[in-house]
């Protein structure tokens, strides 16, 4: 069960994580309870689990909403039940379906604010030079200029070499600090403080030449 069902994978809108049969084959499955439901879907049958998803569709949006945004909720969502489908065979009371799903939800909006807080970091070290990137040449709105600079940004750490790559991911992404990072990679401090340095640098290099190269 490690495929999600193609009914729930996409663009989370009216009707989309329906199943792909007949609506007689959901309305005969509507009326089964949770635990059954999951029995059902443990055993590969993949309207049951939409049943599932169009029981509590709106109330995991909700929950997302509340921790992630309105803009980021059906996404959200998304990745919840994709989450759940693999998962089915760890939920231990089949009965506390409802109670598991908001936990999964809660636990990956925290996942996706810890994320988003650490990308706001790594991003607040360059914001000078993507300030400089927008000035006065684009027309889109900030959050669209912020979203850009931060898909720059993550390619740039894509391209740094290998011994950079690490050091900054651990940083900013698993928000390790230098110190652990440093025991976890075997060096010292102080060389751990001189990689971050570096990785900086030529982050800022790189950000400058894709502005210099798309003007």
């Amino acid at each position: 069960m490690t495929t999600p069902p193609a009914f729930f994978v996409g663009t989370l809108r009216k009707d989309a994580l329906l199943p792909q049969h007949g609506p007689e084959d959901a309305d005969h499955l509507a009326a089964n309870s949770d635990s059954a439901l999951v029995s059902l879907a443990r055993k590969g049958a993949r309207e049951a689990f939409a049943v599932l998803v169009r029981r509590y569709v709106r109330l995991v949006v909700a929950v997302a909403q509340a921790s992630v945004g309105a803009q980021d909720a059906e996404d959200m969502a998304q990745d919840v039940f994709a989450e759940a489908w693999r998962s089915l065979d760890m939920l231990r009371s089949p009965e506390y379906f409802k109670a598991w799903l908001v936990g999964i939800t809660r636990h990956m909006c925290i996942y996706r604010l810890r994320r988003r807080i650490r990308e706001e970091e790594v991003y607040s070290e360059f914001s000078d030079i993507q300030k400089a990137a927008s000035a006065g040449e684009s027309d889109a709105t900030p959050a669209a200029e912020h979203r850009e600079s931060i898909s720059l940004l993550n390619s740039a750490v894509e391209h740094l070499p290998e011994t950079y790559r690490r050091v900054v991911l651990m940083r900013y992404m698993a928000g390790l600090s230098v110190d652990e990072i440093a025991q976890a990679l075997g060096i010292t401090r102080a060389a751990c403080d001189k990689r971050l340095t570096r990785a900086k640098q030529r982050l800022k290099d790189m950000l400058k030449d894709t502005i210099i190269g798309d003007s």
